[in-house]
């Protein structure tokens, strides 16, 4: 069972995660990461999951960039 913490909330609130069409980027990525775990596809799951870590990394270091200025 899928636990969200407070701080995850809250982060998600305060830096409004929704906004720029994210959040169907984000579900596309992980149903794609599903998609390939369901067909037992490790090689493709791995490089799902990496190229979603990669826009992780990325909007995460726009979010410090933004906050910078």
């Amino acid at each position: 069972m899928l636990i969200i913490t407070p701080d995850i909330i809250h982060s998600f609130n305060k830096l409004d995660i929704c906004k720029g069409g994210n959040t169907f980027k984000t579900l596309k990525e992980h149903n794609c990461i599903l998609d390939h775990i369901v067909n037992q596809s490790p090689q493709e799951a791995s490089e799902a999951m990496r190229a979603h870590l990669q826009d992780v990394l990325e909007y995460s270091a726009s979010l410090r960039q933004s906050q910078m200025t």
